[in-house]
């Protein structure tokens, strides 16, 4: 009866940290995501000002 208790407790250990996992992993694609995004914009802001500096 003890072992069915145990095996109970530890399923349940194993979906939390499971479930932990996955929202880690959601976050750093997300924080990936959002890093791409900024050096796009910076990179399209510096070749905007080479631009303004050569049109002058």
């Amino acid at each position: 009866m003890d072992l069915i208790i145990i095996t109970f407790i530890l399923i349940g250990v194993v979906g939390v940290l499971d479930q932990h996992l996955k929202e880690k992993r959601s976050r750093e694609s997300k924080m990936k995501d959002i890093a791409k995004r900024l050096e796009a914009i910076e990179r399209k802001e510096k070749s905007e000002k080479h631009q303004e500096r050569e049109d002058v």
